[in-house]
């Protein structure tokens, strides 16, 4: 079962990003984003060095659920601008940071 973690754990080593691929590799154990271990051929955490090779990238399956977790505990937050309450009203969702405009029957 997922456990909260902290968002750090949660984020690719080399693009800082929350992952969308995480892998293992099989020959140190640390992960990373599919894409971005791929422009690699050794591990780039420091002191670590082993070789990273296609066929030894283990989906990561405990992160993809942290990961899951994350994202289902984070809540939708609507911020309202009445511009003009006769034409229309903009709404905009800060997980994704979509305006969208509503046009208001009277």
């Amino acid at each position: 079962m997922a456990t909260k973690a902290n968002i750090n754990d949660l984020k690719c080593y080399i693009c800082g990003e929350i992952y969308t691929n995480p892998i293992v590799v099989c020959s140190c154990g640390h992960s990373f984003d599919r894409q971005c271990i791929l422009q690699y051929d050794r591990c780039p955490i420091v002191y670590c060095n082993a070789p990273v090779s296609q066929n030894c990238l283990l989906e990561n399956d405990d992160i993809k659920k942290l990961v899951d977790v994350y994202y289902q505990s984070m809540k939708s937050t609507y911020e309202i601008f009445l511009l003009d309450r006769s034409v229309s009203m903009w709404y905009s969702d800060s997980l994704t940071g979509l305006f969208i405009s509503v046009k208001l029957e009277s």
